[in-house]
């Protein structure tokens, strides 16, 4: 099923910190359930999904990982609040 190929994607990847689960997710949620982006609501049940604890506040992780400090993501344009890994953030997060 979809759901445990996501759940697998995610503990193979085993990320460390906040910030590299939600490029994790943000990457997982493209691969496995044709999400182009994700935002906190779509986070809060992917995290779920994955048993994964859910970060303080979603919003100020997604927007953390996409400071220019980082870049792991990036805003998409014209969406409010919507977020996709970057090449860089999924460099940085995932060993494939």
């Amino acid at each position: 099923e979809i759901t445990d190929a996501f759940v697998k994607f995610c503990d193979s990847a085993n990320p460390v910190g906040d910030m590299r689960r939600v490029v994790v997710a943000a990457e997982g949620a493209h691969r496995f359930f044709g999400m182009e982006s994700v935002d906190a609501e779509d986070l809060a049940r992917l995290f779920d999904l994955a048993e994964w604890r859910r970060p303080h506040n979603f919003t100020q992780t997604l927007r953390n990982a996409a400071r220019d400090k980082f870049r792991w993501l990036e805003r998409v344009p014209g969406r409010a609040g919507r977020y996709a890994a970057t090449d860089h953030g999924r460099s940085v997060t995932l060993s494939d």
